[in-house]
């Protein structure tokens, strides 16, 4: 897997994260630090840290929640910046058709005054 980036702030990354690892059962710990992660554009690191965890036989179900609920805030993130696609075709290959067509009549138009 691709190398993840390291957080803006990883003091209170690493804080928030010994937080949940101490107090696993607490949804409101998991849910502030997944928070931090999701201001912090480190949604990333957040699912590196859960990954491991999902072979945890005690810890596994909240980790694979978490991993889902990671998931879906990156999808959120990537619905938000998503731009809308420009109609109609793209003015380069107006151009380009044109200069072709000029091109082909050009040529057409010397092959007959010959």
């Amino acid at each position: 897997m691709g190398e993840t980036t390291s957080p803006r702030d990883p003091i209170v990354f690493d804080a928030l994260w010994s937080g949940v690892i101490n107090d696993w059962d607490n949804d409101d710990r998991h849910h502030r630090f997944l928070e931090h992660a999701r201001l912090e554009g480190s949604l990333l690191d957040a699912a590196a840290r859960y990954r491991p965890l999902k072979d945890d036989p005690e810890r596994a179900p909240v980790a694979q929640k978490r991993l889902e609920a990671i998931a879906f805030l990156a999808t959120q993130e990537l619905l938000a910046h998503k731009t809308e696609r420009r109609k109609g075709t793209p003015r380069w290959v107006v151009a380009l058709a044109v200069s072709v067509c000029l091109a082909l009549l050009a040529w057409v138009f010397a092959a007959f005054t010959r």
